[in-house]
């Protein structure tokens, strides 16, 4: 078939296939075995269940959290006036955007190997295949999200009392070491039932600064600014896993 590659694995091999990707495995004829009859062989399939974080939905909460950072640096604009109101809903609003479209589209859900692709082999054929799904991802972000969408699904978390942007606050992550003096560039996550009521009180201008937040994200956010946060949070998570395990280690020693 055309598109298709085939690899041959000995004893002790590992191929490495990403989710969503059709294959088929046999066993090749062994000539050492009597009449030229296929071997002996075991095919035995594993998932690796990767953290959120480290998703293709991750990378893009890192890209849209990223983005404001640079926003917020760039806009003198005052904290209690409606407009800056609508726009930091908006911001939280996009991130629970991304993450119904990632309940409902599997490549949101792959594995995110931008930081396995070193600075020094930029432009290979992974690096290249990394930035063809970040522009795909951004290309539904931004002709899939839904401002009526989003404003359902808050309301129905108001009523379950469920704090949405729990799932989100591991983002926090990326601001530790850079705060710049007079700006605070976290995302300021509020209370969900603020933004319903801002929503819902505010409709129309609230729609219309979703619609303008979502628009300037996809157009503006680069992939390389990205990439150096994402590997950034990578290596926190690295350093703080071999903390645990070391930990672990000596508490069985012990």
């Amino acid at each position: 078939m055309d598109g298709t590659k085939q690899f041959l694995l000995s004893e002790g091999d590992i191929l490495y296939i990403p989710r969503g990707f059709h294959h088929e495995a046999c066993t090749v004829i062994d000539n050492d075995w009597p009449n030229g009859i296929a071997g002996c062989s075991l095919h035995l399939t594993l998932a690796i269940e990767v953290e959120p974080p480290f998703e293709w939905e991750g990378f893009t909460h890192v890209a849209l959290h990223l983005w404001n950072q640079k926003q917020n640096l760039s806009q003198h604009t005052h904290g209690d006036s409606l407009f800056w109101k609508l726009k930091v809903m908006s911001v939280n609003l996009l991130h629970v955007a991304i993450k119904l479209l990632g309940d409902v589209d599997p490549t949101f859900r792959k594995a995110c190997l931008v930081g396995a692709v070193s600075s020094s082999v930029t432009g290979g054929w992974l690096d290249r295949n990394q930035r063809m799904i970040f522009g795909h991802l951004i290309n539904r972000i931004n002709f899939k999200s839904r401002f009526s969408d989003v404003l359902r699904h808050v309301e129905a978390a108001v009523q379950r009392h469920e704090d949405l942007f729990q799932q989100f606050r591991w983002l926090q992550h990326l601001n530790e070491g850079e705060m710049v003096e007079g700006h605070d560039s976290s995302i300021p996550f509020a209370g969900i039932e603020n933004y319903y009521h801002l929503g819902s009180q505010h409709k129309d201008k609230a729609e219309a600064a979703f619609m303008e937040v979502k628009s300037k994200f996809c157009s503006e956010v680069v992939f390389e600014d990205v990439e150096h946060g994402y590997k950034m949070l990578l290596e926190k998570y690295k350093k703080v896993r071999r903390q645990y395990t070391s930990g672990m280690l000596s508490l069985h020693c012990n």
